[in-house]
């Protein structure tokens, strides 16, 4: 259900894709903002759980109703790598569109891929910056969860050894799940 008046989403909506090479989990949650409806602070609350173990966020917003204080895009406290995406560029003026992407906003316009493209590109961009030291890189406290996660269901396997082979292959599968 989709509507126009703000506060309507409530759940997380969740869809994994493949952008550049890299396997995404892309989850789409009610907006943040100020109010007082019991059911859209859940909704609000789901979406900051939701934020605080992702790899990136994307804040989107309407490119006509972002005033003088909304302009500059918010790094304060944010150890997430955020993009910062206006929507409607085609219904801006070419100087306003010009003084977005100056301040560091993705300005998308209509005409289908070509918003989504330059978020996709933005997006792995960002995901895949940074030097690598002696092959792999962890960005993320989720993903050192999961290592550490996966290294510990390994050690299981190994103390179970050939004397309990079942309990060894559930760890096995317990720690491939954790990499996945």
């Amino acid at each position: 259900i989709v509507s126009p008046q703000a506060g309507t989403t409530r759940d997380t909506i969740a869809e994994s894709v493949t952008w550049s090479g890299l396997k995404l989990r892309i989850q789409d949650t009610a907006g943040l903002r100020s109010t007082k409806d019991s059911v859209e602070l859940d909704g609000i609350a789901r979406s900051e759980d939701a934020a605080s173990s992702a790899d990136l966020l994307i804040q989107v917003r309407d490119g006509r109703q972002l005033g003088p204080h909304e302009l500059l895009p918010s790094t304060s406290g944010a150890d997430t790598p955020t993009l910062w995406v206006a929507t409607h560029g085609d219904l801006l003026s070419e100087e306003r569109r010009l003084g977005l992407g100056e301040l560091g906003w993705l300005v998308v316009r209509q005409g289908g891929q070509t918003g989504v493209e330059l978020v996709r590109r933005a997006a792995s961009t960002t995901l895949t910056s940074g030097e690598p030291k002696d092959g792999m890189m962890i960005h993320t406290a989720r993903q050192h969860h999961a290592l550490r996660s996966a290294t510990n269901h390994l050690a299981e396997a190994v103390d179970q050894g050939l004397a309990e082979p079942v309990l060894a292959a559930f760890a096995i599968r317990a720690a491939t799940a954790a990499l996945e």
